[in-house]
């Protein structure tokens, strides 16, 4: 009886992990292609990481704008710290300087969960699919952060 028990429970667990990784590469494929089909070629927006790590890879918030889908700008909108200061030109993280790239690094993640040391959630705009938040935790590792996209606006 115990056996069974136990066996049902890692069943059922199995089953909610493969639902949530469903859920996930569905809402993922839906958000990319709404943002293909109504994102628009020039927009802005404020991109913020956070993370529980050292200072120097905590990130933003930093202002982008991409133009004709290339970024084109990014200027530091925080207060003075870390050696950065309102209005200064910043070059952010690669994989966080577009919506598209956003997107890659979103890829990335749905494709490493769900394991037993993961854990990932995203949160899609209703209106052309951007990311507007995801959370990616390595649950111990070094690979655990925050990121929020704000103020985005169309050019």
């Amino acid at each position: 009886m115990r056996i069974t028990v136990v066996f049902l429970l890692v069943f059922l667990f199995g089953a909610v992990l493969a639902a949530s990784r469903e859920d996930l590469v569905r809402d993922f494929d839906n958000s990319r292609s709404s943002w293909v089909k109504h994102g628009p070629p020039n927009y802005q927006f404020t991109i913020t990481k956070s993370c529980v790590c050292t200072p120097s890879a905590r990130l933003g918030p930093i202002q982008i704008t991409v133009k004709q889908g290339k970024t084109v700008r990014s200027v530091y909108v925080g207060p003075t710290a870390k050696g950065y200061r309102y209005g200064q030109n910043v070059l952010p993280e690669k994989d966080l300087m577009s919506v598209s790239e956003l997107f890659k690094d979103i890829e990335w993640a749905i494709a490493t969960h769900p394991s037993k040391s993961a854990s990932f959630s995203v949160h899609y705009d209703t209106s052309d699919g951007h990311p507007a938040r995801y959370r990616y935790d390595d649950l111990g590792g070094d690979d655990s952060f925050t990121i929020v996209l704000s103020d985005f606006r169309r050019l």
